[in-house]
């Protein structure tokens, strides 16, 4: 669900199209509808191995975040997005602020509620495994969808013997 553009030179961008995708002429006309997020993947660091020598390869890993999407067919006082687990208990609780009809979007730092001790407002980071995001809008339960996190390396090299 990427658009890869790119030019002869040295650029290149990727953009995120998985909500367009999603997207139908009913989508406008339903009181809400929430989006599947993408698979996200929550990136370690892996150990250097070797001299990789002179060639150094940059680039920027995805951010560590869940991008939730939805759509209002009308104006809401109240929007609560939950995150719950496979037992259904809640993992995050997001309240948004009133919103006009139209697309919106929230950022999820892939952490559970805040503890109150120690982290502050920040709890830690969630498991990997298998959620739903659940969307209330005024009150009712209009949409649901699941979403996946998965573990990737941070970094993927060739592991080169070392030189004899």
């Amino acid at each position: 669900d990427d658009m890869a553009i790119a030019t002869h030179g040295r650029s290149l961008w990727i953009a995120d199209v998985s909500v367009l995708r999603q997207t139908d002429p009913d989508s406008r006309t339903e009181a809400a509808k929430l989006f599947k997020p993408r698979n996200i993947y929550s990136w370690r660091s892996t150990a250097r191995r070797g001299n990789s020598g002179t060639r150094r390869f940059v680039g920027r890993n995805p951010e560590n975040v869940a991008r939730v999407a939805y759509v209002l067919g009308k104006n809401a006082r109240r929007i609560e997005l939950t995150i719950v687990d496979l037992k259904g208990e809640i993992v995050k609780r997001f309240e948004q602020p009133p919103a006009a009809r139209g697309l919106h979007t929230l950022e999820w730092d892939l952490r559970t509620e805040g503890s109150g001790r120690g982290r502050g407002r920040f709890g830690p980071r969630i498991t990997v495994g298998d959620y739903r995001v659940n969307l209330r809008v005024d009150g009712e339960l209009l949409g649901f969808t699941p979403v996946e996190i998965d573990i990737r390396p941070r970094a993927v090299e060739l592991l080169m013997p070392e030189p004899a």
